[in-house]
């Protein structure tokens, strides 16, 4: 019965040493999973904002292209009205007015550009923040991974460390008691036959409480 209540104490303390060691890496092996998404949403974001870049420029020199298209259209068209007027296309006023004409063409490209640059600027910004913010949680998910497995580490070690301890215990005090099936103390040197020497019984009473007491 000690040794079987020995052994009980062992193989519980093992098991929740098991347990312990088992919560940990699976918190760790959670915590590495955050990481690795947080990652990817980390490289994800570049492409995002990448792409988005891209279709901002794409769509300004689309602008641009159908902005001088329709430029070139006015200027053509307010020529023929100064020629159907009867002005001389090649004189001051007929210059000055092309000349205004195409500052003001170049104003609104140049606007065209400002916005898509400033748009592009904006959106590889906002995509480079959630890539360190992305970053900055996977960092924080791997130390918890590295936290967690090495508390689990700790209590594993403790777990068993404590378990010893209970078993010493519990062994010396089943020796004492001699729930082992033998004794630490010898009758026939102590106690009620203290004073015969070597314990050996002197007269027939002394033999019968003898032989009960070994």
């Amino acid at each position: 019965m000690a040794v079987a209540s020995v052994a009980l104490t062992g193989l519980s303390g093992y098991m929740q040493a098991r347990g312990e060691r088992a919560e940990g890496i699976a918190q760790s092996n959670y915590y590495n999973y955050m990481a690795n998404q947080n990652e990817m949403q980390a490289e994800e974001a570049l492409k995002r904002g990448d792409l988005q870049s891209r279709l901002i420029q794409d769509q300004a020199k689309r602008e641009g292209k159908n902005l001088k298209q329709s430029q070139a259209k006015l200027a053509a068209s307010q020529i023929n009205a100064m020629a159907a007027s009867g002005l001389d296309i090649s004189s001051v006023s007929s210059e000055d007015i092309a000349s205004s004409t195409y500052d003001t063409q170049r104003e609104d490209e140049l606007a065209l550009r400002y916005n898509a640059d400033i748009k592009t600027w904006e959106n590889n910004t906002d995509a480079s923040y959630k890539n360190w913010a992305f970053r900055t949680d996977a960092e924080q998910a791997r130390y918890s991974a590295r936290n967690a497995l090495w508390a689990s580490k700790i209590k594993y070690r403790n777990t068993l460390l404590s378990t010893a301890t209970k078993m010493v215990g519990q062994a010396a005090l089943f020796g004492a008691s001699g729930a082992f099936g033998g004794s630490t103390s010898t009758q026939g040197s102590t106690g009620w036959l203290k004073g015969y020497g070597s314990g050996t019984p002197k007269n027939t009473m002394d033999m019968r409480s003898y032989t009960a007491f070994t």
